[in-house]
């Protein structure tokens, strides 16, 4: 109702609710007169009662449109920032957990394989230590911004934490999600971040998994085997992907 209201826009509202509400009043005149019995000069009586709403619903809807308008924004910038990550504009951690509990069983339901990719910036400290903080916070928005083109409009990303991220991959197998992992790699190298007359390069490590299909599947154990690989490619040096197997396991 609220957007309904905002799209009409202030003038057209304002006008709008101004004739509704004349109409109201001089209503409730001509009722309360009827059920009165006051021998009220009826055309003066309905004049004074249009006329004093003219001349105050305007105002105090124009105020109350205001009012109406910021609460909207507000509430939609509260709603913003209790989804996405400030820096990035990716997902926060909770609401990529909940989204992906229910892709997970829409998945086990039709039977239909994902994919999750974990990715860990490497040396991300050391990169912090030497160029700064805002250095920094601009490799992490170009990753990010890199991350969202991409991946495909289904495909849900999140910042978990620092430089943590993580991509459900729905309907997609092993192959596909290596396909991704790769091209996402390559195009990192191609961009680094330019930090005044600097090239800031840096690299990622990446683990993928994917689900088994089978109903005592949980996300939770998908995640942990692509974070199991993530890791097992970070103690390769980073910069590599690695594929969660029996082999990875052991590592």
């Amino acid at each position: 109702m609220k957007e309904k209201i905002r799209k009409l826009g202030r003038g057209n509202a304002t006008f709008l609710f101004t004739i509704l509400s004349v109409l109201i009043v001089v209503g409730l005149d001509l009722l309360l007169v009827k059920l009165l019995s006051h021998d009220f000069n009826q055309s003066q009586d309905l004049l004074r009662a249009s006329l004093i709403t003219l001349l105050t619903v305007p105002l105090i809807f124009w105020f109350l449109f205001g009012f109406l308008d910021e609460a909207i924004d507000k509430s939609a910038e509260i709603e913003k920032l209790s989804t996405f990550d400030s820096l990035t504009g990716l997902f926060k951690r909770q609401i990529f957990f909940s989204s992906c509990e229910k892709l997970h069983n829409y998945s086990v339901r039709k039977k239909q394989p994902y994919c999750i990719i974990a990715v860990d910036m490497d040396g991300f400290k050391q990169l912090n230590e030497k160029y700064g903080r805002e250095c920094a916070d601009r490799v992490l928005q170009t990753f990010a911004n890199l991350s969202q083109e991409t991946a495909r409009d289904s495909d849900v990303i999140a910042r978990l934490a620092g430089e943590e991220f993580v991509y459900f991959l729905p309907n997609t197998k092993l192959e596909q999600a290596e396909v991704l992992a790769k091209r996402l790699a390559e195009r990192i190298h191609k961009k680094p971040v330019i930090d005044g007359s600097s090239y800031v390069q840096y690299s990622i490590s990446v683990g993928i998994a994917s689900n088994k299909c089978i109903k005592n599947e949980t996300f939770e154990n998908v995640l942990k085997r692509a974070d199991d690989a993530m890791h097992v490619a970070k103690g390769k040096g980073g910069d590599c992907i690695e594929i969660y197997s029996r082999e990875t396991a052991a590592q």
